[in-house]
């Protein structure tokens, strides 16, 4: 993840005849940058403790020297606490018991190249089975003295496991309307939403000496729906995917994989959920917002910037098409695709 700062610094012209010496950057001040995410689903959990920096050169020429934007080993000391809590209002409170400390370890993880040096460090535990929805979290980055560098509070997304509850399609229809809605319960905590269809489908090859196909791999094509914030607390929400766009998604991920393919009978709806300081954080770091738009890049990090928030990104419910039997009207859709159906 990249972060970015816009310093601006107004310029006010008294008298035309005065000149005035200025340097654009400020004193330097230790400014953490940090990202985690808690999701009960994940078998580890990642976070991601950076420096922000500002030079007099172009800010791309920093961000790929690994000192520059990160951390020695063993200068920070990063760690999770859980505390027991209880509902006051709706909202989880600690109780004030002690809470469970979870220390996270540093280790060096390779990335695609980019903007940012590589490896980059990173502060990892497997949380699996350590992390309950009754409780909540205090993300602590801590100086070598001991000091308190950044923290942050989340609680976690709870309400339904997997399968979650979806109330409707129990089956991929778009007929009448050539769309198809999704309907789901709504889980405590969560505020933005999006579903994903996970089309699975085989790619085939001739049996030699025969007129017979067989199976070499199995893959799958995401298309994913709308996203729908939950500003209301409405119980159920609903999003609608049009026939449409669930095929040229299709279409396009399949046009330059000429193999034959064969169906599956059944698709994977998922269902991603996120809190709402992810919520916030996304809105303000959308690329479809122009970037000659000013804009504050939102935080709750106390002591730097980022976010430390929840997700549920593993909850999935298997679904027929629109009747699983012999060939249907979406295969026929399919096969006039064009793409190797």
């Amino acid at each position: 993840m990249k972060a970015r700062f816009l310093y601006m610094l107004p310029l006010l012209a008294l008298f035309s005849s005065c000149k005035v010496d200025f340097s654009p950057n400020a004193a330097w001040k230790e400014v953490p940058v940090v990202y985690c995410v808690l999701d009960q689903d994940d078998d580890t959990t990642f976070v991601r403790v950076q420096k922000g920096y500002l030079g007099e050169d172009n800010l791309h020429s920093y961000s790929d020297i690994f000192d520059s934007i990160n951390y020695p080993q063993g200068s920070i000391k990063v760690q999770i606490l859980r505390y027991p809590a209880h509902r006051v209002g709706g909202r989880l409170v600690p109780t004030g018991a002690s809470p469970v400390v979870l220390d996270f370890e540093y280790a060096l993880l390779d990335k695609e190249e980019g903007d940012f040096a590589t490896p980059q460090p990173v502060y990892l535990r497997r949380t699996k089975g350590e992390l309950d929805t009754s409780s909540v979290y205090q993300l602590l980055v801590l100086k070598s003295n001991g000091d308190t560098l950044a923290s942050a509070t989340t609680t976690l997304i709870s309400g339904e496991d997997v399968p979650f509850y979806l109330l409707k399609p129990t089956k991929l229809n778009f007929l009448p309307t050539h769309k198809c809605d999704f309907k789901w319960k709504a889980l405590s905590n969560a505020r933005l939403y999006q579903p994903m269809v996970r089309f699975y489908y085989d790619e085939l090859e001739p049996i030699p000496n025969t007129d017979s196909m067989r199976v070499v791999a199995t893959k799958f094509v995401d298309v994913n729906c709308s996203r729908v914030a939950n500003t209301n607390n409405s119980p159920q929400l609903v999003v609608s995917l049009l026939e449409s766009t669930f095929l040229l998604d299709i279409q396009n991920a399949l046009k330059d994989n000429p193999a034959p393919k064969g169906f599956h009978d059944t698709s994977d709806v998922y269902l991603f959920a996120c809190t709402e300081d992810l919520n916030a954080y996304l809105n303000t770091t959308d690329r479809d917002v122009s970037s000659t738009q000013d804009r504050q890049t939102y935080s709750n990090i106390q002591g730097g910037r980022g976010v430390f928030a929840a997700r549920r990104i593993h909850l999935m419910v298997s679904i027929p098409d629109d009747d699983a039997v012999g060939s249907t009207r979406l295969h026929a859709q399919l096969k006039a695709l064009n793409v190797g159906f």
